[in-house]
């Protein structure tokens, strides 16, 4: 029984480990999108202002927050897209361990457009 209950643990505790979500981008003139998480560093959040840039949609993070090894702490991120819209998200440390956040923009589909927490 004591085996039991160790193993239900061990399996409790490492599903509560942080996932591995590196960051992701795509950009183009009818699809992009940007998939940030708690893997997510400063440099890679600027680089990725300067891409979108380049197809007409400004990103801005500046109220978000990171630690000193240059990891995401804090997300604050908005999202203006070439036609003037544009969206926004939050989330903190906890939530990016587990989950995408960002934008996806998809012309082609009746601009589809999204922030938030994305799958």
């Amino acid at each position: 029984m004591k085996y039991v209950v160790y193993t239900l643990l061990m399996i409790s505790f490492l599903s509560c480990q942080p996932k591995d979500l590196p960051t992701q981008l795509k950009v183009d003139a009818t699809n992009s999108y940007l998939k940030v998480s708690h893997l997510t560093k400063n440099d890679e959040l600027l680089k990725a202002k300067e891409d979108l840039k380049q197809v007409g949609i400004a990103l801005n993070f500046e109220k978000s927050t990171f630690f000193e090894n240059g990891n995401l702490r804090t997300l604050n991120l908005s999202v203006t897209l070439p036609n003037g819209t544009g969206g926004n998200c939050t989330a903190d440390l906890t939530k990016l361990q587990y989950s995408y956040y960002g934008f996806e923009f998809d012309k082609d589909k009746e601009a589809r457009f999204k922030t938030g927490s994305l799958n």
